[in-house]
């Protein structure tokens, strides 16, 4: 049995309440599975489903796993187990993807322990989700669509992801290992209206700093800075040789600044409320 995981990351944003949602497929020594994470900003649940429960219904992002749908026009939640009620349907209106595949020429290496695709950087939302008879109202919001393949996140990474009225930014840093050596990978992508600034190892991105809930990234005349102002954590499952075994820490909806700047021009400089954040480098 190979080691092996393929999930979907769905993040739904209003201007008050965010709802993230993972599905995924996972086998290793332990026995294979599927699962369903949803997470809020005060709380998450796993619901844990036969590896055959996850059916691939076309190009990713698409599949079902029991009653629930997961596709590029939208989610569809129908989950009723004790201790949580999950139901809604939030369309997706519209897709924004980056240009081409964020790994760029690691997409082609074939032992990687984990390679990262993003379906799209800014969706518009419409429909609600009601969990617990409590309503989450995603009429008008705005989504994030990403994805992860492999057989393990990595040991030490950084994970940071957020919307704004007219941007949109993502961020990973990551000890990859790579042989019998290791390096610092960077992948990025800064959404300003209709411009992409990517960010990525393969074309010159390295860290400039990282350490105490903040990183800075450089590349040419650019720099990203990522700072996680918030220390409310929920724990989720993550991906270890295959099985869900591994306990990360996320912030769903938290407060965290950003500044990208081309030389010492600020391009963004925002605070947010509503960011998502991972950080496991220390």
């Amino acid at each position: 049995m190979r080691d092996y995981f393929f999930g979907y990351y769905y993040k739904f944003q209003s201007a008050t309440r965010t709802v993230a949602v993972i599905a995924a497929k996972h086998t290793g020594a332990t026995g294979a599975g599927s699962s369903i994470q949803i997470i809020t900003d005060k709380q998450a649940w796993n619901f844990d489903y036969p590896v055959q429960s996850f059916v691939k219904l076309g190009k990713d992002p698409n599949a079902q796993i029991g009653n629930c749908i997961f596709s590029e026009k939208g989610v569809r939640l129908s989950i009723h187990e004790k201790g949580c009620d999950v139901e809604g349907f939030i369309q997706i209106l519209s897709n924004d993807p980056i240009a081409y595949d964020i790994m760029g020429p690691f997409a082609f290496v074939p032992f990687m322990e984990c390679k990262h695709s993003i379906y799209s950087m800014q969706s518009r939302l419409d429909g609600t989700l009601t969990i617990n008879g409590e309503i989450f109202d995603f009429h008008g919001a705005k989504g994030y669509i990403e994805g992860d393949r492999g057989y393990s996140f990595p040991q030490k990474y950084i994970w940071t992801q957020n919307l704004f009225d007219e941007a949109s930014l993502t961020l990973a840093v990551a000890s990859i290992p790579f042989g019998p050596a290791s390096f610092t990978g960077v992948m990025g992508v800064v959404l300003l209206g209709n411009k992409e600034y990517r960010l990525a190892t393969y074309l010159g991105a390295y860290v400039k700093e990282v350490g105490k809930n903040r990183v800075v990234v450089a590349q040419g005349p650019y720099t990203l800075e990522a700072r996680l102002l918030d220390k409310t954590v929920i724990p989720l499952k993550a991906p270890d040789l295959g099985n869900m075994t591994r306990m990360i820490r996320e912030n769903t909806s938290c407060k965290a600044r950003y500044i990208f700047k081309k030389g010492s021009k600020a391009l963004l400089d925002a605070e947010s409320p509503n960011a998502s954040f991972e950080f496991e480098y220390d």
